[in-house]
């Protein structure tokens, strides 16, 4: 993990949207 991607992480954005695309992919196979 370099020191950039951490502060995206921090910042929200692309590890956010990551995030969000992996919670929607579990929310649909769970229902």
């Amino acid at each position: 993990m370099t020191e950039k991607e951490e502060h995206v992480c921090t910042c929200g954005g692309a590890c956010k949207q990551k995030v969000v695309q992996v919670e929607d992919k579990t929310d649909e196979k769970d229902n």
